[in-house]
C-alpha cells in the first residue's frame, strides 16, 4: 500500500480558478499523482528539489536558490511507460528519466526502493 504523498498545495479551491494554457493547475496535478500512487506498480510518488537547486552558505546564514522542482516514483515501471502513464504531454513535461537511488541519499527521508524497482522522475526544463 502507498504511503502517501509528501506533497502540500493550499486548501484553495482550485475550481474557482480558470485555467489559462499551460500546465495543468497544482490541485490538477496533485490529483493525478494520487491517482498515480494507487497503482500497484508504484510504491511511492515524492516531490523533490530540482537538481539545480542550491543551498549556499554564508556566515550564519544559508540562502536556498530554488530550481523548481521535479517528480519522483519509486516504480518497476520503464521510463516510457511512465510518461505515457503519466501524461507528460498534459502535464507539459519534458519526458522521463531513470535516476540512481544515491542521488535522493541527499534527502533525510528517503523511501524504500524494493528489488527490481527504480527511481524514476518527471522532469521540466
Amino acid at each position: 500500500m502507498a504511503e502517501g504523498l509528501h506533497f502540500y498545495i493550499s486548501a484553495w479551491s482550485h475550481e474557482a480558478v480558470e485555467k489559462e494554457e499551460g500546465r495543468p493547475t497544482l490541485a490538477e496535478i496533485w490529483d493525478r499523482l494520487r491517482e498515480i500512487e494507487l497503482m500497484s506498480n508504484i510504491v511511492w510518488v515524492r516531490v523533490a528539489l530540482h537538481d539545480d537547486t542550491q543551498i549556499e552558505e554564508g556566515g550564519e546564514k544559508e540562502v536556498l536558490t530554488l530550481a523548481g522542482d521535479s517528480i519522483v516514483t519509486g516504480t518497476n515501471m520503464q521510463p516510457s511507460k511512465l510518461e505515457k502513464t503519466v501524461n507528460c504531454k498534459w502535464l507539459c513535461s519534458d519526458g522521463v528519466i531513470e535516476i540512481s537511488p544515491t542521488e535522493l541519499d541527499i534527502y533525510l527521508c528517503m523511501p524504500f526502493i524494493p528489488e527490481n524497482f527504480n527511481c524514476l522522475e518527471i522532469v521540466w526544463d
